[in-house]
């Protein structure tokens, strides 16, 4: 099975597309983390300012 040009060309569109599905991702779990991050914080410091 030969590659032409166009097949080559096509390979590297489609690791750009993988790339950018990777960097989606990363920037949903991170952000995921952090908004967790932020509600476990809250939880912990709203009974304790609460109580003052």
């Amino acid at each position: 099975m030969k590659l032409k040009p166009k097949d080559l060309k096509w390979k590297a569109e489609d690791s750009s597309k993988t790339l950018a599905v990777v960097a989606v991702a990363v920037v949903a779990v991170v952000v995921v983390v952090a908004v967790v991050a932020v509600v476990a914080v809250v939880a912990v410091v709203e009974p304790v300012v609460a109580r003052r």
